[in-house]
């Protein structure tokens, strides 16, 4: 297994548990299934006929097609690629074309989502524990009288998010690493 970015050193730390945004609402369009990378694992994103968004592991639990590579949503369902086998919301298999009854064992993990103050985040936690708690929502991000369009950017840093949350409260490093003229 190769280690980012240094081999035998502290990295990669683990994933920690809580609320990570996967996405903004207009990413998730009714209808479409989306290929997702987070928590080092591969996942699908989609919303449902009824505007609800979704993240679940992204194989198939039959033969492992990837749903977000073909896979196509129907009503409140997610259909595979492969053959058709069909998922809810919770991961349950709800379908097999072919068949006279359902797979019970066929589930798909489900991630807890939830769009809150303009966001699609998505509950991680390593032993599939269920949320701890809720995002509060800011009455500011759901205005939309007295709040301006939101504007969204993206960075790619190559680093684990802890160092990215210390880097930003260690300021007295700013002189001594990156060279600048006083410590801000």
């Amino acid at each position: 297994m190769t280690r980012f970015p240094f081999e035998g050193s502290r990295y990669p730390y683990p994933v920690p548990y809580g609320w990570f945004q996967v996405g903004w609402p207009e990413d998730f369009p009714i209808g479409k299934a989306k290929p997702l990378y987070y928590f080092g694992k591969h996942l699908v994103g989609w919303r449902d006929e009824d505007g609800v968004a979704h993240v679940q592991d992204a194989f198939c639990p039959h033969l492992g097609a990837h749903f977000g590579h073909g896979g196509t949503v129907h009503g409140c369902e997610l259909r595979c690629p492969f053959h058709g086998w069909r998922f809810n919301g919770e991961g349950e298999c709800t379908d097999i074309p072919y068949a006279d009854r359902i797979n019970k064992k066929g589930r798909i993990r489900t991630y807890p989502t939830i769009e809150r103050n303009g966001l699609v985040l998505t509950w991680y936690h390593p032993n599939q524990e269920p949320p701890m708690w809720d995002v509060p929502e800011v009455p500011q991000f759901n205005d939309p009288e007295g709040h301006d369009t939101s504007i969204h950017r993206s960075f790619e840093v190559a680093a684990c998010w802890q160092e990215v949350a210390e880097n930003g409260v260690d300021s007295a490093h700013f002189r001594y690493v990156h060279n600048t003229a006083a410590v801000p």
